[in-house]
């Protein structure tokens, strides 16, 4: 189909909670940066992303990723480090999430 990209075999993707393949999304993935890092960061990165939009649908609404807020991200940061019931992340993992998902939104914004 004219527009349409493959996805290359072995490079993450990401599915929303009904099973949707969202092309934006995953056109960060397929960016060069990405595709051509390692496997092991290819998969962190897919891995990081997950984590937040899980977040957004679980926890924040069923919110995509489009209308996230200041709020979303600063409940996320107190879920991931502070909440007796949440994973309780180190400092430095914290980082690499935070890290994955500004650069995301930097280039959906660039993009927009």
């Amino acid at each position: 189909m004219a527009g349409r990209r493959r996805h290359p075999r072995g490079l993450p993707f990401l599915l929303d909670p009904d099973g949707g393949y969202d092309v934006e999304l995953n056109r960060y993935l397929l960016r060069a940066q990405v595709s051509v890092a390692p496997r092991n960061t290819q998969r962190a990165i897919a891995y990081d992303l997950a984590n937040w939009l899980s977040f957004l649908w679980c926890n924040r609404r069923r919110a995509d990723w489009r209308d996230a807020s200041s709020d979303d991200r600063a409940a996320y940061q107190r879920w991931r480090r502070r909440d007796p019931a949440g994973p309780h992340v180190e400092g430095s993992t914290w980082a690499r999430e935070v890290a994955t998902v500004n650069g995301f939104y930097r280039w959906a914004v660039v993009r927009a």
